[in-house]
């Protein structure tokens, strides 16, 4: 036998059980590399799904308090002039949005910029109303004005949103 044969015979067959078992290695290493990286991601979601929804949770509170109904209930006191209980309802808006501002690292941007424009909305709202009465109005003149914007427009952007921010969350479950 000369040295080709040999090379052939033993080399050939070497060279090819190393190459398929390599193949064979790495096929399952990748495998298993993907089950453990799987593995973690639903690990990783059922530690993110319940942060979440609180933070929907928490918003959809938030649109809830800021929806003229409720906001006008909580603030109307007797003695307050108009101008007086308008910056007290904008001021509550604006600090509960602040107070609420880190769940946006837990919803959708859409989700956020609903609740955004909602706050926004509602601010536009409750000054065009205080802009539109009289000096000397009252807070009940300002509640009675409010409702009575939020009817001719026949749109209440709050209940909108809200409905928005439910639907965001459903996807979640």
């Amino acid at each position: 036998m000369d040295l080709f044969e040999v090379i052939f015979i033993s080399v050939i067959p070497a060279g090819l059980v190393a190459s398929v078992s390599y193949y064979l290695v790495k096929a399952f290493l990748d495998r298993e590399h993907e089950r453990q990286y799987m593995q973690l991601k639903m690990q990783a979601k059922e530690v993110a799904l319940p942060l979440q929804l609180q933070a929907y949770e928490r918003l959809v509170i938030y649109l809830e308090r800021i929806s003229p109904n409720n906001l006008v209930l909580r603030h109307n006191e007797d003695g307050l002039t108009a101008i007086e209980a308008q910056q007290m309802m904008v001021d509550e808006i604006r600090e509960e949005y602040n107070h609420n501002a880190a769940q946006q690292v837990y919803m959708s941007e859409d989700a956020w910029n609903a609740v955004t424009q909602a706050k926004e909305e509602m601010i536009a709202l409750l000054n065009n109303v205080g802009n539109s009465l009289a000096e000397g109005a009252t807070a009940i003149d300002l509640a009675r004005t409010i409702f009575q914007a939020v009817i001719n427009a026949n749109d209440d952007v709050v209940s909108q949103k809200l409905k928005e921010l439910k639907k965001e969350a459903q996807k979640l479950l």
